[in-house]
């Protein structure tokens, strides 16, 4: 079975799920981005490189 990867539009939503979870405070959006990117990565069994 082949999992999809990761969409620009769900990276996006977990980023911002993660700035959410701050309290809608701080933190960098870039940081954020690249967090959400490598959870995406892991959950489609996937490396990136």
């Amino acid at each position: 079975m082949v999992l999809a990867l990761p969409t620009h539009e769900e990276i996006a939503q977990l980023a911002y799920g993660y700035w959410e979870a701050r309290g809608r405070q701080g933190g960098r959006a870039d940081e954020d981005w690249y967090r959400a990117e490598r959870e995406l990565w892991r959950r489609s069994g996937r490396t990136r490189y």
